[in-house]
């Protein structure tokens, strides 16, 4: 295996275990659905330029994963809040009950990993909040000027 590639592969599973960790299980396949339904559900709701830029800060191999079938001519995509939960519920594979945890628990992980600004700050309008006013996931991230959020 050449050493980029052996890279990659070591740049995207420390993101994935530590995923795993923030949701307080082992399993990296539940891990990599859960973060795989985070990213697409926030994909699908920034524009093209957004979306790349975005992705520009993500690793090589998970770069792939964000973008894999993806449709630009698609977005930005609008939904409310049930329709959220039910779309990352039925990536990640989960009981939509389970979805502003999980999302949360994602959040954190990838703003731990993004560049200082990237991901920060309060609730923005990327996304909808639980009935309770709660996040549910990327809703709460403030993405810099230079992605731009949605609103």
């Amino acid at each position: 295996m050449s050493s980029h590639f052996a890279q990659a592969v070591h740049r995207a599973s420390v993101w994935v275990a530590d995923v795993a960790t923030a949701l307080g299980t082992r399993d990296r396949n539940f891990a990599r659905r859960v973060l795989r339904a985070w990213l697409h559900t926030l994909r699908d709701r920034l524009t093209v330029d957004a979306t790349a830029k975005f992705g520009q800060q993500l690793p090589e191999l998970l770069r792939g994963m964000y973008y894999d079938g993806w449709e630009p001519s698609r977005v930005p995509m609008r939904y409310n809040q049930a329709e959220y939960v039910q779309r990352f519920a039925a990536e990640a594979r989960v009981e939509p009950r389970d979805v502003p945890q999980l999302a949360a628990a994602v959040t954190h992980v990838i703003s731990e990993h993004m560049s200082p600004g990237q991901v920060s700050g309060p609730p923005s309008r990327t996304g909808p909040r639980s009935p309770s006013g709660s996040s549910l996931g990327h809703q709460r991230l403030r993405l810099r000027s230079t992605i731009g959020s949605r609103p």
